[in-house]
């Protein structure tokens, strides 16, 4: 699960992560996903060895690392694979935040197609 969340963590900020910055957000998604009882591999908050390991032997070939910043590996020669990679580490997520990105989205939604200011849409629902 440790590298599902920090593939997912990159894809999401392709600009680049700091190995501390990984640390904080991988704290986060793991709470959350623990808040919905998700199914995890590990009940408890893995070490920052255990994220470390993730990122040094599961996904070194997918990800590089500049001036102490993780980022996907993309080059025009490899076809984007290496994203094609990650972005198969990141499924295993979804279904944790599926319901969510529906009320997002239906609120979205509302909001574009109302005249009315967000706090009013907000207060109907």
């Amino acid at each position: 699960m440790a590298t599902s969340i920090i593939a997912s963590l990159i894809l999401a900020f392709r600009k680049g992560l700091e190995e501390d910055t990984i640390c904080r957000w991988y704290q986060y998604v793991f709470q959350r996903i623990v808040e919905k009882k998700g199914l995890m591999s590990a009940q408890h908050l893995p070490s920052k060895n255990i994220i470390k390991n993730s990122l040094r032997q599961h996904l070194t070939g997918f990800i590089d690392v500049k001036r102490n910043m993780y980022e996907p590996s993309v080059t025009p020669n490899k076809d984007y694979k290496n994203i094609l990679m990650l972005s198969y580490y990141r499924n295993i997520l979804v279904h944790h935040f599926l319901v969510d990105s529906y009320v997002v989205l239906s609120l979205l939604t509302k909001w574009a197609n109302t005249a009315q200011p967000k706090q009013v849409v907000w207060e109907d629902v």
